[in-house]
């Protein structure tokens, strides 16, 4: 595992690039300062020469006889010999900033900047080789093995403030008219790109939050690794990404301080490491396989795989403090709030562990942010701790990948539950435009516009509005709303995942590969954007709900009742036959299980339903008889709500969708399954909606119903009216 084991402070400003010299082990450092500095290793890392130029040093590479090559924000190319003196300098390269630079055959290096262009160039002789135009802003570069060129781009933005064109392309040896291939595996701008040499991949990442691999031969897609949440409790962007130990890891960095490593293989986090600040660079010393990140705090820290090289645990442990008391700030300012009176007074504050750490203390009862200053030996003001503020360019927040003007927390009250949502626009946007595709994208029934647009346009107050609680549909859609079909699924969302976790990783069977990838999960399904992978499922949806003893699998059956409450869980859990088997696993728990395993397995059942992305794959599980409803049974009260809830949900997916032969079957199963569970309580209640589907789908399929039907005269109603037909 990584252990720190330097620290290099030196720059005034944020270091935004690295590289490794020659020797393996040397390395020198850009920043936002205008300087770019030399650390040598002889054991420890000193500095070694510096260059100061006219403008911020954004990109660096390594070259032959320790001499490296550097970019500048002014589109400058410098070779900086051995003494970081300049040996050759290309002014006006690039009409903008130069971000990314690569290695060629030879002496040739190839650019990429904010001017939308990839320039190769010969560095004996200065000359530009070939200009690749044409890419969508800033352009990153990579050489691949056989002499063609990969580029990554950053994005256009169109006249509706949106962001579009996130693209690779793949450039042949010669030609500069057009790409090869053009691919748009992102959502968001790609950042950087690297080879992994021993796996025979390319990686790109991006700030959609993923990082993505690809087959070296033919740039065929392999793997999505995603984000888990990060310090500020949501995924976050990615800057940078490097093949680590020969291409058999990687090591991603970004906006979320976290510099993680991914083993290629399996396709799983193996470390994380949390930092101070934002990691703009990561990269790897060859010789010692040492990685190295650039930070905003403008430190340079070295990573050893040699325990006999690491600082000692004081210092990893100042580290990791400083890096969580930096993490903390900045989660009170985005939107949380810190208790003054639990933090050390200013006025009693010990010594810091290190220059620039980061730390609050409570001031006169406010939290208040410092940062220790070595030189002067005190804590200097960063400011105080605020409440909620966009963090974004120009004070915007962000909201799945996007930047608004406000972001801001709704409630909404729809078929008897609370619906949490965050809603986000921009000053300028229509406010119909904005709610009709909340709705849209929520599933929400129309008649929340009006009210969606009117909370637009008051675009003020601190308080959770609930919209649905005080005013009514419309006179029209009250008149002719039914509470069945449901408008929008039931769901079961509430739950320990924390217990859950600690329950299935206690048991044997478990692997330790599938321990980790439950870990991740878990603290995906944490965050505001959970990020759901294919062998997190298949750990999850295998043994544990095939083989382990029945009374044992309901820790399982929770975690994968909290997937299915997410679109990537149900997209991944409803794919095909798959989709059909693991739906149909919940039924055969719910059956044979008894206690907490029939109620796990009824809550995960009625979740199929919660997604378009899988609700058609439990249905078709019903439909050929690889599922039935026959049989269920549930006497405890919250099972019994459990079991209501899968009937509403499927005889509400029936009646909404198109025609199926098999569906008569479906909804007579439905309609048998309800009978004992008809009443005034939450469970009878949602037994009537789902009878009313099978009244209005086919009025012959409801039996008979004996005495008083309490809390159906809706559904008697429409039975009357069906049978009088």
């Amino acid at each position: 595992m990584l252990q720190l084991a330097a620290e290099l402070f030196g720059h005034a400003g944020d270091v935004r690039c690295l590289c490794v010299l020659s020797d393996g082990e040397s390395i020198v450092s850009g920043s936002r300062d205008r300087t770019a500095r030399q650390w040598r290793k002889a054991p420890d890392y000193i500095a070694a020469a510096s260059f100061e130029g006219p403008a911020w040093i954004c990109s660096l590479l390594a070259l032959d006889r320790m001499r490296c090559v550097c970019g500048d924000y002014a589109g400058t190319l410098r070779i900086l010999d051995d003494a970081m003196r300049v040996a050759l300098a290309l002014e006006g390269a690039h009409k903008g900033q130069i971000n990314s630079l690569a290695a060629l055959e030879g002496d040739h290096v190839a650019s990429g900047a904010w001017d939308g262009t990839c320039k190769t160039w010969d560095l004996a002789t200065g000359v530009c080789l070939r200009t690749l135009s044409g890419h969508e802003n800033a352009v990153c570069v990579l050489g691949l093995p056989d002499g063609r060129l990969l580029t990554g781009s950053v994005g256009l933005k169109t006249a509706q403030n949106e962001t579009t064109g996130f693209r690779l392309r793949v450039w042949g040896r010669a030609s500069n008219d057009a790409p090869e291939r053009v691919l748009e595996p992102h959502a968001g701008p790609i950042r950087d790109v690297a080879l992994l040499a021993a796996s025979e991949l390319v990686a790109s990442t991006s700030n959609d939050m993923t990082t993505r691999l690809y087959a070296l031969a033919d740039l065929s897609p392999v793997a999505v690794l995603p984000n888990p949440a990060g310090s500020l409790d949501s995924p976050s962007w990615n800057y940078s990404v490097v093949g680590l130990q020969h291409g058999t890891q990687l090591a991603v960095a970004g906006e979320d301080r976290f510099l993680r490593v991914w083993d290629v293989e399996r396709r799983v986090i193996v470390q994380q490491i949390l930092h101070p600040c934002t990691v703009w660079q990561v990269r790897e010393a060859a010789a010692s396989l040492d990685v190295i990140t650039a930070g905003s705090d403008g430190a340079v820290r070295v990573f050893t795989r040699d325990a006999a090289r690491a600082l000692p645990s004081a210092s990893q442990t100042a580290f990791s403090e400083a890096a969580q008391q930096a993490a903390d700030a900045l989660a009170a300012k985005v939107g949380g709030k810190v208790d003054a009176q639990s933090l050390c007074p200013i006025d009693a504050a010990p010594a810091g562990q290190s220059d620039m750490q980061v730390r609050m203390f409570n001031k006169q009862g406010v939290a208040w942010v410092y940062q220790w200053s070595a030189a002067s030996q005190v804590w200097l003001e960063v400011g105080e701790v605020a409440g909620p503020t966009g963090d974004g360019p120009g004070g915007k927040s962000q909201l799945d990948g996007r930047w608004f003007d406000r972001v801001l927390p709704v409630e909404l009250e729809n078929q008897g539950r609370v619906v949490k949502l965050q809603l986000g626009f921009n000053n300028e946007d229509n406010p119909h435009s904005v709610a009709s595709e909340f709705v849209k994208r929520h599933q929400l029934p129309d008649y929340y516009i009006p009210e969606i647009v009117a909370f637009i346009q008051q675009n003020r107050g601190t308080s959770v509005p609930t919209i649905g609680d005080a005013a009514p549909p419309s006179a029209a859609a009250a008149k002719t709303a039914r509470s069945f079909p449901l408008a929008q699924p039931f769901t079961f969302d509430k739950g320990n995942l924390d217990g859950a976790l600690a329950r299935v990783v206690a048991s044997a069977a478990l692997s330790e590969l599938d321990k980790l990838q439950l870990s991740n999960l878990v603290t995906s399904l944490k965050s505001r954007l959970p990020a759901v992978t294919q062998p997190q499922i298949d750990a999850l949806a295998g043994r544990p709900l095939t083989e382990w003893p029945l009374p044992e699998r309901f820790p399982a059956l929770d975690l994968l009742r909290a997937v299915l409450c997410t679109v990537e869980g149900a997209r991944r859990c409803g794919g095909g036959a798959g989709g059909q088997a693991l739906f149909a696993k919940c039924i055969a728990n719910a059956r044979d299980g008894a206690g907490p395993t029939r109620l796990m397995a009824l809550r995960c059942a009625s979740n199929f339903f919660a997604w378009a992305e899988c609700a058609p794959a439990a249905l078709a599980a019903l439909r050929s008889g690889q599922a039935s409803l026959e049989g269920l049974q549930a006497e405890e009260p919250n099972v019994r709500v459990a079991l209501a809830t899968l009937l509403a949900n499927a005889g509400s997916a029936v009646a909404k969708g198109r025609r199926n032969d098999a569906d008569s079957a479906v909804m007579g199963q439905v309609a048998r399954a309800c009978l004992p569970l008809l009443g005034a309580d939450e469970a009878g209640k949602r037994a009537w909606t789902a009878l009313g589907c099978v009244a209005l789908f086919e009025p012959r399929l409801v039996p008979a119903l004996d005495g008083a039907a309490a809390g159906g005269e809706e559904v008697l109603a429409v039975l009357q009216q069906g049978r009088a037909a």
